[in-house]
């Protein structure tokens, strides 16, 4: 039986430097039709958790990260918007549901 959980990254993870890999594997699905595959680096990982208006959730299947998804806010004056993005999954992990279990935990 497959044990899956979401989590949301956090900056004072310690083990950031180990999400790396698996979010440029999933950044190459979201990127799949352009020239030049979207990826990312420890530090503009780090720096772009660190913001307060960005949140960023995986869901671990059995330990492995098989789908990300992420929330910007956009504040005014007068209202919050928040924009949900980067929602992808691995290949053989789409069609689980998945993509409703993030869009879910962003939707607050």
């Amino acid at each position: 039986m497959s044990k899956v959980k979401i989590k949301r990254i956090s900056y004072d993870n310690e083990q950031l430097e180990g999400y790396i890999n698996p979010i440029n594997a999933l950044l190459r699905v979201l990127s799949q039709d352009k020239p030049v595959p979207y990826q990312t680096e420890l530090a503009d990982l780090s720096m772009t958790i660190d913001s307060y208006d960005f949140e960023l959730y995986v869901i671990e299947e059995n330990e492995r990260i098989v789908e990300m998804g992420s929330i910007h806010f956009h504040r005014t004056l007068t209202k919050t918007a928040a924009y949900i993005e980067d929602v992808a999954a691995l290949d053989e992990y789409q069609g689980r549901g998945y993509g409703y279990m993030i869009v879910s935990q962003l939707s607050y």
